[in-house]
């Protein structure tokens, strides 16, 4: 019965590697073909995407969007899709050869494999999920720090975007990353507050957010803008303090689980299991 999953395995392997070479050949072009062949004729260097028909355009900027807050800039979401496809295909034919060598009924070896199956699709997912929220948590952290070495630039008698230059030269992180592309787009003529806002809405973190909107509205009417930003810094300093505390009171609750699993059968035998061997022996 087994001989059934290995076929099923290898139909399955089959049919992905139909796929994509159905998606490799292409149908008829589209537009945004025609439009990227005639870039390519003039020397413009354009990627060929071959799974932009299986991918609607509400999907892309889905997908563009949370690309753009997890700070993968050289990935497409035909390219990510992609990579799902191949894990789970991958999963599958690794959990269907492992599941081979057990002796369970063939319906289990058939769940378990599109189980692992699943978990390889899923898995280029949970990367990107895991790297918004890492980093989100790093600009979070260094906001603070960043805001302390603007204001303090600032103060000095530099002008804002100088300061912010002195900052993302002297840090390294996703922040400093953020603020170099800010500049980036400044230099090529767009306005200081459309860069700034533009960042925020790529990051979509709430503390930068908050602080994007304060610079904007302090440089707009013309406010002290060093004082917004030492201001700023102090609330950033005290949100993260804030942040902290709360981490901490969480972590006796997460702390309950692995201590009933793992620590309290430990103590058990540690305690009982002297006297348990004691009894069982023979006298």
């Amino acid at each position: 019965m087994s001989l059934i999953l290995v076929g099923l395995c290898a139909v399955f392997a089959i049919g992905a590697a139909v796929i994509v070479f159905l998606l490799l050949r292409g149908g008829a072009p589209s537009m945004a073909e025609y439009i990227a062949a005639i870039e390519e004729s003039h020397g413009v260097e354009v990627q060929q995407s071959f799974f932009t028909r299986f991918v609607d355009e509400q999907q892309q900027r889905i997908l563009g969007t949370r690309f753009l807050e997890a700070g993968w800039y050289h990935i497409t979401p035909a390219q990510f899709i992609m990579r799902s496809l191949i894990g789970g295909v991958i999963g599958f034919v690794i959990g269907g050869a492992f599941l081979y060598f057990l002796h369970v009924s063939v319906l289990v070896q058939l769940l378990l494999a599109f189980v692992c199956a699943f978990a390889g699709f899923y898995y280029q997912t949970s990367r990107l999920d895991a790297a918004i929220k890492d980093r989100k948590v790093a600009i979070h952290r260094s906001l603070p720090d960043v805001l302390d070495i603007i204001s303090s630039t600032v103060q000095a008698g530099i002008a804002l975007n100088g300061a912010i230059a002195i900052a993302a030269e002297g840090l390294e992180g996703a922040l400093a990353e953020e603020l170099r592309s800010m500049l980036e787009d400044i230099r090529l003529g767009r306005a200081r507050a459309d860069a700034m806002l533009a960042m925020a809405a790529r990051v979509k973190e709430p503390s930068l957010s908050s602080t994007v909107m304060a610079i904007v509205q302090a440089d707009k009417l013309g406010g002290d803008v060093a004082g917004v930003l030492e201001e700023l810094a102090i609330d950033a300093r005290d949100n993260r303090l804030m942040r902290a505390e709360e981490v901490a009171n969480a972590l006796p609750n997460k702390l309950v689980i692995p201590m009933a699993l793992f620590m309290l059968p430990s103590l058990f035998v540690i305690i009982f299991g002297a006297l348990a061997a004691h009894l069982m022996s023979p006298h």
